[in-house]
């Protein structure tokens, strides 16, 4: 274009009038204010596509999360200006680390019973840039294959919720917008799915859980150090404000070792510092789930992160193996409440035993309400106390209370699903994702996972990345044609 304004000044004016001059000078000048924007728009996304911007956002939830009423509408509000950054870029997974961060931000509980102002303000901005992101881009709807088996499960606490409040008047409104919330965590899915593409966003998602992790430890640490009641490695001692329970805390930093080893496999050694860091928040919380999950998976995911490295594959397993060993051996042998624990979790594989406390009592009052209507189930709103919903400690126990038989009939289907399409996919990354679905499942046997809020939306966005991240082209282009043949003729150059 500049060489175009050139040429074009030159040959249609006359060299010495000075207008003519002048309309070169604006011709350059607008050429150079657009290549100063343009490179500004490039750097910009460069910084989008980069580690950098989700440590940003970690900083600005911590920052969030950190800062008292009513100053935390200060960093709320930079959270919220950086919502609307991902329209700058071209790419959906920029949206990532500002979806993960909403789990972590707040520092009161984020309940059925209300929502805390900084939640609604960052929320409202990062809804509001999604609804832009796709209004501008007009991307192809894709659903997803796991869609019609999530609908159709959500659907039947509906169901049942609807039954039970014809029947005998259960009209908690808190159940109602319990499953309103798990509706609206489905739409997320889609859009995820519509706007992540087919490129590799693996990476960056493994970059994002790794703030998150960080993140959520030094949650952990500040806890522990600035509340005097809160005690490391004693079951529900603490809260962390945005966390139920130690539990979802704890699950959020299980489920995220799959993917840190996908960067320890990709030889990115910064990786193995947060998954230390990540070890240390699973042994301060030390839930029973949590513990569990750690004990059962750190074997094979260790074996996973390192067969990359060729000749280094097994002197690297085996520094791994000593140093965990080491590790728990420590704490078994010269902490008694970590021993009590670390023997505690093992007994709670143990659906009889009545560890954590009070377990045994959750499951019989589980199984009592379920008999008492068997298909339909006492529904949500049966479920809510202290406006909060109350889950079984077992995911199954909680389906069955959610919805009975027909809510169970569903579960299994959407497992199946779950399994079916992620095991099918021939990627790389398939068995540490496989670990990912069986940690989940785990963590559900002996407590509650993916009907916690937050870690359902951990799962939504992690199964989006996984079957979208990679994924081959919609139409086969066979370009060797085109490359041999001869333009103007019908020869084939070979």
């Amino acid at each position: 274009r500049f060489f175009y304004h050139v040429c074009s000044s030159i040959h249609l004016f006359h060299p010495f009038q000075k207008e003519n001059y002048a309309l070169l000078e604006i011709d350059v000048g607008c050429y150079t204010n657009c290549m100063q924007i343009n490179t500004l728009l490039d750097e910009i996304r460069k910084y989008l596509s980069s580690v950098f911007y989700p440590i940003t956002i970690a900083l600005l939830a911590f920052l969030t999360w950190i800062t008292p009423d009513p100053l935390v509408y200060l960093p709320a509000s930079f959270y919220a200006l950086a919502c609307f950054l991902p329209l700058l870029g071209k790419e959906g997974k920029c949206y990532l680390p500002l979806f993960l961060f909403e789990i972590v931000l707040p520092n009161n509980v984020s309940g059925l019973n209300g929502i805390p102002g900084e939640v609604l303000l960052t929320g409202i901005a990062l809804i509001l840039s999604c609804i832009v992101f796709l209004a501008v881009n007009k991307p192809k709807l894709v659903k997803g294959e796991l869609f019609f088996s999530l609908l159709i499960l959500v659907s039947t606490f509906l169901v049942s919720y609807l039954y039970n409040m014809i029947k005998d008047g259960s009209k908690d409104y808190r159940g109602i917008l319990y499953i309103t919330a798990l509706y609206l965590l489905i739409l997320l899915s889609i859009f995820f799915f519509t706007v992540l593409g087919r490129g590799e966003t693996l990476p960056y998602l493994s970059h994002s859980i790794a703030c998150l992790d960080v993140i959520i430890t030094l949650q952990v640490i500040l806890t522990i150090v600035l509340n005097k009641q809160a005690a490391p490695l004693e079951w529900k001692s603490f809260s962390l404000g945005w966390a139920l329970n130690s539990t979802t805390a704890s699950t959020i930093l299980c489920l995220s070792l799959p993917f840190l080893a996908m960067n320890t496999a990709k030889k990115k050694y910064s990786a193995i510092a947060v998954v230390l860091c990540n070890i240390v928040g699973i042994l301060l919380i030390s839930s029973s789930s949590g513990l569990i999950c750690l004990l059962l998976s750190i074997v094979p995911i260790i074996f996973l992160s390192f067969r990359t490295y060729e000749n280094k594959y097994p002197y690297l397993v085996l520094i791994s193996l000593i140093v965990t060993g080491s590790i728990l051996s420590l704490l078994i042998g010269l902490n008694h409440t970590a021993n009590t624990n670390i023997i505690n979790s093992l007994k709670a594989l143990n659906p009889l035993s009545d560890i954590p406390e009070g377990r045994w009592a959750i499951y019989q009052n589980a199984i009592s309400m379920f008999k008492e209507n068997p298909f339909f189930g006492p529904s949500i709103a049966s479920m809510t106390k202290d406006g909060t919903i109350t889950f079984s400690s077992n995911t199954i126990l909680t389906t069955m209370t959610f919805g009975g038989s027909l809510s169970l009939f569903a579960y299994v289907i959407f497992e199946i699903n779950l399994y079916y399409i992620s095991l099918k996919k021939k990627t790389s990354e398939r068995f540490l994702f496989l670990v990912f679905l069986l940690q989940l499942n785990l963590i559900g046997y002996v407590g509650d996972s993916i009907y916690l809020i937050p870690v359902f939306l951990f799962l939504m966005i992690a199964n989006a990345v996984y079957q979208t991240s990679n994924r081959p082209n919609d139409a086969i282009v066979h370009q060797e044609f085109f490359d041999h043949f001869v333009q103007e003729s019908n020869l084939d150059k070979r």
